[in-house]
């Protein structure tokens, strides 16, 4: 899952997406300045924590539904 984040994060123009975890959890990524991609990923939440996710517990990404096209 490492791989398609990165191609989530290279987008351009970039598109907000999600991150999905094997406990349930979302975590929203609305803009490059919310993120950083290493060996595992770092999100950077709306009020101003930071979540390191290790790749393995990723068990999805999408983009926002509102940017979402069919």
């Amino acid at each position: 899952m490492l791989d398609e984040v990165k191609k989530y994060v290279a987008r351009s123009p970039f598109k907000p997406f999600v991150i999905n975890t094997d406990d349930g959890l979302s975590r929203p990524v609305p803009s490059l300045d919310h993120i950083l991609v290493g060996q595992y990923i770092a999100v950077l939440d709306s009020e101003g924590l930071i979540e390191i996710i290790s790749p393995r517990h990723i068990s999805s990404v999408a983009l926002k539904a509102e940017h979402y096209q069919a």
